[in-house]
């Protein structure tokens, strides 16, 4: 494992965590799923090799996309909406490239962890407002 690769999975896993502890229940829910799915491409590509694991990991990213769909429209949290988006992109290069739209491996890769990215930082995002809109309600006067 690669440097770069142990800072990702350690940043995954610390904002997901912090989403659980600190974030609200649209927050917890996003965290868990994003956990699972992660965790569940992992064991895809490493099952059937990077290349070989293309359709299952669009299932999974597709199902998460619905997920965050559905979080963002039950809560209306702009974050989910963020989040729904950089997913979007991971889903539509897992089509491009299944459809043979000439996607390089290195640019199939690179979208998909640059949407990855843009979904972790926007649960880290939503995580934080959350926390300190809780706090920020507890430390007022008139919260009840």
């Amino acid at each position: 494992m690669s440097p770069v690769d142990l800072v990702n999975h350690v940043l995954n896993v610390a904002i997901c965590l912090a989403a659980v502890w600190k974030g609200g229940r649209p927050e917890r829910a996003a965290a868990i799923v994003f956990l699972l799915s992660w965790l569940a491409s992992l064991f895809v590509w490493s099952s059937l090799g990077l290349m070989h694991s293309q359709a299952a990991v669009l299932v999974i990213d597709t199902l998460v996309l619905g997920v965050f769909g559905y979080l963002a429209w039950q809560s209306g949290r702009a974050w989910l909406m963020w989040a729904a988006a950089f997913q979007s992109i991971g889903v539509s290069i897992h089509f491009a490239t299944l459809l043979d739209l000439r996607v390089s491996h290195m640019a199939y890769f690179w979208s998909l962890s640059l949407s990855a990215y843009g979904v972790i930082g926007s649960l880290a995002v939503g995580t934080f407002t959350a926390w300190r809109e809780r706090e920020a309600l507890a430390g007022s006067p008139g919260a009840f």
